[in-house]
């Protein structure tokens, strides 16, 4: 009997489901509305309540306007990614799961796999999270390939209209690869001290286009103010994950194709410049930098950001800084050592970031190229202490480089070459100790193969 009553339950939940997907209309009213990830897909909020003091019931429509069905990835796998984020304290709430480790979502109940939304369909799916203390009162929703849903009251009465049409691009140009043009969306300030920024990529061109690792690059989007010479990037929440659209575990690892005419939507939340900063350059995977946004918002707080020595300068000048060696085939970049790194020490100085901005600039100039970073030593010490030491500070180069810059960690090899290689002599002619030619020695080298 008790299998029978599942059984039926199980029949009408799809049922339900089913007649839920052929809706051509949206609710009335709903407690937060926003784009998402494809163009023409709406996502409607349209209950965040508190069933017990340490549980959230989260209930969402995916709506499809648009001119084709949309093909959403497993949603059993995605469903249960939902979570709210205290934008406050930075803390993400996720999905609750039962004593036999399912999630409690519509999903995992329902077994659903991959599924099309049909043009003029929706579909309504829940999730129950781990709750934020009952003296949160309000939150941010991250509902799977929707854009985040704001300044959401637990228990709140839905008020806001459901969203007809998508949002107009505040600034456009076009992207790096042919046919795609990249659209600014929005950039404003928002609680928590951060600034939301959403980017839009579309494809005008005839056939499908693909970024690498799309998700990945999203999380390396930055704001740079060039009145006080800062640069702000994507926040972190407590767990040190980024506060980005990759932060769903929505990566792609195989490239997110975009056919012809259509478009798709990416998010982030990036640390905010001072209150009286109204303007700044906004960087994103695929586009050069778009320059004099006006950053609408006010009253929500600042964060700090990363200094940027001189002015926030092009690749030409980034290359003449550098000393870079540059040919038709690669770009040579000598870095000290001693600059990078304290005595014995593979954490990157403070100071030695406003140099590392610079060779960002220059991966950003060639994000499809090859890069090789390799370590040195000078002739002190034993060949294993050396070696180790000299790979060590190459992997923190590449760290820092790949957080701050569009090149994908998959393009850059490190390497330690420990005392093997060196440039000039530890000693004089005389043998006594050369202090020049051993901080000479000490070293990163940094070799950009350009694609042809």
């Amino acid at each position: 009997m008790r299998y029978g009553a599942l059984l039926v339950l199980s029949v009408v939940a799809v049922a339900a489901m089913r007649d839920t997907a052929a809706a051509q209309t949206a609710p009335a009213k709903v407690l937060a509305s926003v784009e998402g990830r494809w163009e023409q897909m709406f996502c409607d909020l349209t209950e965040v309540s508190r069933p017990a003091p340490n549980e959230l019931m989260v209930r969402f429509r995916y709506r499809n306007a648009g001119k084709r069905p949309v093909a959403f990835p497993l949603l059993s796998n995605i469903i249960p990614l939902t979570s709210v984020l205290d934008t406050d304290k930075r803390v993400v709430y996720g999905a609750i799961k039962d004593s036999g480790g399912q999630f409690l979502s519509s999903t995992t109940l329902l077994a659903i796999g991959s599924r099309a939304l049909a043009l003029g369909g929706s579909q309504v799916h829940w999730a129950k999270l781990e709750a934020p203390p009952e003296t949160t009162k309000t939150i941010t929703v991250l509902a799977p390939a929707c854009m985040p849903m704001e300044g959401v009251t637990i228990g709140g009465t839905p008020s806001a209209t459901p969203l007809s049409a998508p949002k107009k691009a505040i600034a456009s140009q076009e992207g790096e690869q042919d046919g795609v043009m990249v659209e600014v969306v929005e950039l404003s300030r928002a609680p928590g001290a951060v600034v939301n920024a959403i980017v839009r990529y579309r494809n005008n061109g005839t056939t499908n286009f693909t970024f690498p690792h799309l998700g990945d690059q999203i999380a390396k989007m930055y704001l740079v103010d060039p009145k006080n010479r800062q640069k702000y990037t994507v926040a972190l929440n407590t767990e040190r994950e980024p506060i980005a659209s990759s932060s769903l575990h929505l990566r792609e690892t195989s490239g997110q194709a975009v056919a012809p005419g259509a478009a798709v939507n990416f998010w982030a939340k990036l640390a905010a410049p001072p209150e009286d900063v109204t303007t700044g350059s906004l960087t994103s995977y695929g586009a050069p930098p778009f320059d004099n946004l006006t950053i609408s918002g006010s009253g929500n707080g600042s964060a700090e950001g990363t200094a940027v020595a001189g002015a926030v300068i092009g690749l030409e000048a980034a290359l003449k800084d550098l000393g870079a060696k540059v040919s038709a085939t690669e770009i040579r970049i000598d870095l000290s050592a001693d600059v990078l790194f304290d005595f014995d020490k593979a954490e990157i100085k403070k100071e030695a970031e406003a140099e590392l901005l610079k060779v960002a600039t220059v991966l950003d100039a060639n994000a499809n190229a090859q890069v090789s970073i390799e370590g040195h030593t000078d002739g002190k010490g034993t060949d294993a202490y050396n070696n180790a030491l000299s790979e060590r500070r190459a992997a923190a180069v590449k760290t820092w480089i790949t957080a701050h810059s569009q090149m994908a960690p998959a393009r850059i090899a490190t390497r330690g070459l420990g005392k093997t290689k060196p440039v000039a002599h530890d000693t004089k002619p005389d043998g006594s100790d050369d202090p020049e030619g051993r901080a000479k020695n000490r070293r990163v080298e940094i070799v950009v193969r350009k694609t042809v």
